[in-house]
């Protein structure tokens, strides 16, 4: 608590002394956090208050309730908040020092007068009145291990800090200092230690160990001296030195022996050999590399890797290894990546920098564009045992074609099958493989039918002349190696009862043939088995061409709205052939214009018409251009053989599915009174309107009565003649596609005819 007193005063006048009573304040008038208290005797205690400037007043209370006059207002001032805490610079906490008389310094406290400094529970000084302090000479030297020391803050009210306490330990050793590095010629380097003489003592065991390969024997030597050369082969080494009975408190000083070169980097291999991880790889490759530093005593390394040269601390991962030179690389997103290797001996060595891409993409899977563009596992016809095949692949720089017992490997998208390793006749399964430069792959796989014959082509038409019974027919085909005579064999597939072979050992020949469908082989005539030749078809036609199909209007007015794209179709007639020969599927095709180069769709039909209009891309509204030819096919022994007409000629249509607005009504108004049985009903024409539709209702019976009207206007006709009672009536406007609006406003009128 804090006493206060005054000299006592206990009369005044004639009134009767009763007390005192004793005011605080935190100001000298009395108005913040004033308080009072009675009192008897001229001295008081109270409680502690709060830090700072505080004021007080006394006065004498008199019989009645009479209070004297105050005294002299006075102040003091509380101070009971410790300085702050001293915060140690040296020695650190756990630091190691070769000073046996070391230099203590602190960071200053905040209101701190002095400082009181301690030493292995000792006071050196209670009166510093500096941040550091240094031994003197006469203090005698610290022993070699652990010592504790603390530094305490006074102020100058006399409040005293917590102590802070340190421990630190004393080395007499000096070099080589912890982690030093001693360069030399080779294979030996010279190493001198030296250590702090120590007064009383004579007698110093200096022990060095080496702590890497090939692990040579401890040096254990006793001296009289304080240093002490020796020399060592490179290596890593650890060296404790104890003075007369005093062991090394420490766990050692490490230092290293290493060439004037100094320590090698760790040297990268190339990631998969070519720096590029594919997806087949990714998650299952190696980072490997060489360190000739653990040679030199490093014991650990960190393997970073990083999408940036700089290696970032944000974008950095790191592998910690003991001394092994290799570790998988796990699954990466792509992208290229950066990569070193830091060994830790004494110092951090860095190796070079390293790269590698992560590619997981495959290219696109290969498309064989020529002579044909085909798809994967479908089949292509070509007409020579030596075809020239052509491809294309995003991404891919090399390929590989596999074909029978043969593959051919290219940069480019294209191979030729040699002489020497030509096609059978027939089918043959084919296998794509594109490759990136990663390494990732795609297949395609497809199977190539060869057929000779370059004319006629497959599906061609031939004409007969007017009045003509047959028509020649120019047989032509590519030579086949060490073949000297070839067989055509040509065979109807109509009805019509044709079939024969010709002998050649030229590559063209002429055949008259009547009109029908036919399909023809080529073949060597030493071929044995003829069962799996690829037949071609062709047809020979009336002067006229073969039959197109016809087409019918569509909707009757080649209009479709809204209700009719889900109802009504396109439709056409099929053509005839031949006796017995119609049509059997259909190639649809519906554009935007009538070249049928823009927004084309081509669809398959098996019957002669396509409803409701859904394809595979919507139609928008507009007008559309569309067309159909007729295939002829059958299957035969050779396959599937058709015969396509040319497209029919073009008809259009209107797609208009846009309702037109609803009409606004004229006349009678709301709530009119007709005379009349057959009133006249009008209302303002509406926009894009054909024809509007009328309905009158009955509002007690509901009966509803309908009229169109090609106009804007309408009298209602005798047959549906009103009778007397309340109507309700609506409009709606109907366009030239046949969309219909939403009703128009509900008007009443009520006959009363005479």
């Amino acid at each position: 608590g804090i006493n206060v007193s005054w000299n006592p005063s206990t009369t005044h006048g004639n009134l009767t002394f009763i007390g005192y009573e004793a005011e605080f304040a935190d100001n000298d008038t009395f108005t913040v956090d004033a308080f009072s208290t009675g009192l008897l005797s001229g001295t008081t205690s109270m409680a502690l208050i709060g830090d700072g400037i505080h004021y007080w007043r006394v006065r004498a209370n008199y019989y009645g309730d009479l209070p004297g006059p105050w005294s002299a207002t006075h102040s003091f001032v509380v101070d009971i908040t410790a300085p702050s805490i001293p915060v140690a610079i040296l020695p650190a906490l756990n630091q190691e020092t070769l000073a046996i008389r070391p230099t203590f310094s602190w960071r200053p406290s905040s209101g701190a007068v002095r400082y009181t400094l301690t030493l292995d529970n000792s006071v050196v000084s209670n009166n510093v009145r500096t941040t550091d302090f240094g031994l003197p000479a006469a203090h005698p030297a610290l022993a070699q291990g652990l010592h504790t020391w603390s530094i305490q803050a006074t102020d100058s009210f006399g409040n005293i800090s917590d102590p802070t306490n340190y421990t630190f330990t004393v080395i007499y050793a000096e070099t080589p200092l912890n982690n030093a590095i001693i360069t030399g010629r080779g294979p030996n380097a010279n190493v001198t230690f030296t250590w702090t003489a120590i007064a009383g003592v004579t007698d110093y065991v200096l022990n060095i160990n080496q702590i890497s390969e090939p692990y040579l024997a401890n040096h254990l030597v006793t001296l009289n001296t304080t240093s002490f050369t020796v020399s060592l082969p490179f290596g890593k080494y650890q060296w404790f030195l104890s003075a007369g009975n005093i062991p090394d408190p420490s766990e050692g000083r490490i230092f290293y022996v290493t060439p004037l070169s100094g320590i090698p980097k760790a040297i990268l291999k190339p990631v998969t050999g070519d720096n590029i991880v594919n997806a087949a790889e990714n998650g299952s490759v190696n980072l490997e590399w060489e360190n000739a530093a653990f040679s030199y005593g490093a014991q650990f390394q960190n393997i970073e890797i990083s999408r940036s040269r700089s290696f970032p601390s944000s974008d950095k991962i790191i592998l910690m290894l003991n001394t092994e030179t290799t570790t998988p690389l796990f699954a990466l997103s792509e992208g290229r990546y950066y990569w070193r290797v830091r060994t830790f001996l004494g110092i951090e060595v860095l190796s070079s920098v390293g790269t590698f891409v992560i590619d997981l993409t495959p290219p696109t899977i290969p498309i064989v564009t020529s002579p044909t563009t085909i798809t994967p596992w479908t089949e292509l016809l070509v007409n020579t045992v030596t075809p020239r095949l052509l491809w294309a692949s995003s991404g891919a720089t090399r390929y590989e074609l596999r074909v029978v017992n043969a593959t051919y490997t290219t940069t480019a998208p294209s191979v030729t099958i040699p002489s020497t390793q030509a096609l059978s006749i027939g089918w043959s399964a084919v296998e794509l493989i594109a490759y990136d430069l990663a390494g990732n792959s795609s297949v395609s796989n497809f199977v190539v039918g060869v057929s000779l014959g370059n004319s006629p082509l497959n599906s061609a038409v031939y004409r007969l002349a007017p009045n003509a019974n047959t028509v020649k027919v120019r047989f032509t085909w590519s030579a086949i190696p060490n073949t000297t005579n070839y067989v055509i064999a040509i065979d109807s597939w109509d009805g019509l009862a044709y079939s024969n072979t010709f002998t050649t050992n030229a590559t063209t020949l002429d055949i008259p043939l009547p009109q029908g469908l036919y399909t023809y082989r080529i073949y060597p005539s030493d071929l044995a088995d003829t069962s799996g030749l690829i037949a071609r078809s062709f047809a020979v036609a009336p002067s006229t061409g073969l039959a197109l199909p016809t087409l019918n209007p569509t909707s009757g007015d080649n209009r479709i709205n809204a209700m009719e794209i889900n109802t009504d179709s396109l439709s056409w007639n099929a053509p005839v052939l031949s006796a017995g020969s119609t049509g059997i599927s259909y190639d649809l095709q519906i554009a935007r214009n009538n070249t049928f180069t823009s927004g084309l769709q081509t669809l398959d039909v098996l019957d002669t018409y396509i409803s409701p209009l859904t394809l595979p891309i919507a139609l928008t509204d507009g007008t559309y251009y569309w067309r159909v030819r007729a295939n002829y096919e059958t299957a035969t022994p050779f396959g599937i053989l058709t015969i396509s007409t040319a497209y029919s000629p073009a008809a259009s249509f209107v797609l208009d599915r846009v309702a037109p607005s609803a009409p606004l009504l004229y006349a009678p108004t709301n709530n009119a009174l007709v005379l009349t049985q057959t009133p006249y009903i009008s209302w303002y024409p509406a926009s894009g309107a054909t024809r509007y539709r009328v309905e009158i209702t009955d509002v007690n019976t509901v009966q509803i009565v309908t009229q169109v009207s090609l106009t804007n206007r309408l009298t209602i006709s005798s047959v549906n003649a009103l009778s007397d009672g309340l109507y309700e009536w609506v409009v709606y406007t109907i366009d030239a596609a046949g969309n219909e609006s939403v009703a128009s406003l509900t008007r009443r009128f009520r006959v009363d005819a005479p």
